[in-house]
């Protein structure tokens, strides 16, 4: 387990996606070469969700205080809101991503087998961020963040393929939910779980 990342690491950026981030791409030479691959089914991930919300500028040092400490005080609230709703609807983040991620892998067809472990290469897939973003100091408006990082290793070491996908903020595309329905419906929190998750790994996959 990992301390928590804020994510304004991501979602202050306010792109609708990192297109990949990808500091190792697998060339067609080496993808050819690579017969057999394995899931690792340990995924890495911060302790707990994180949620950020857009605040505006301000005039003076003491509007920006009283809107740091009025802020703080509701991130606060919030995330432990948000936790309490997460808790009750049971949602497993690393099993949703691994799922998704290994039913892509299966339907692109790149590789002649997928392994339970071993094979050429493994797959390793590490949660860098997770949570909720809100436009502003409101909770009608809450969308689902995710950024995940994807890396395919040879058995000798040798890094073939790494990238990074993260989606979030104002121009995600993603749809916004309010925090009562949440709270009535734990599930739909589980929905928008999903939704994020299937479009940050086809990402992922995409990039392959």
């Amino acid at each position: 387990m990992k301390k928590v990342v804020n994510l304004s690491i991501f979602l202050f950026t306010v792109i609708a996606f990192l297109s990949g981030c990808t500091n190792w791409a697998i060339s067609e030479k080496e993808k050819a070469s690579i017969h057999s691959v394995s899931i690792n089914k340990h995924v890495e991930k911060p302790d707990s969700l994180s949620f950020e919300f857009h605040q505006e500028t301000v005039a003076s040092w003491g509007q920006a205080i009283s809107k740091g400490i009025h802020g703080g005080l509701y991130k606060s609230r919030m995330e432990r809101t948000l936790i309490q709703i997460w808790n009750r609807a049971s949602i497993d983040i690393e099993k949703i991503v691994m799922e998704e991620f290994e039913k892509r892998l299966k339907s692109r067809g790149l590789f002649d087998s997928i392994l339970p472990s071993g094979g050429d290469a493994e797959f390793t897939i590490e949660i860098k961020t997770y949570g909720f973003y809100s436009s502003q100091i409101d909770s009608k408006s809450l969308q689902p963040a995710l950024s995940v990082e994807g890396k395919l290793t040879k058995s000798d070491g040798t890094i073939l393929w790494k990238a990074i996908s993260s989606l979030g903020g104002i121009y995600s595309g993603l749809p916004s939910y309010n925090l009562k329905d949440f709270e009535e419906s734990p599930e739909l929190m589980r929905g928008a779980i999903n939704l994020v998750a299937e479009r940050i790994v086809g990402h992922l996959i995409d990039g392959l």
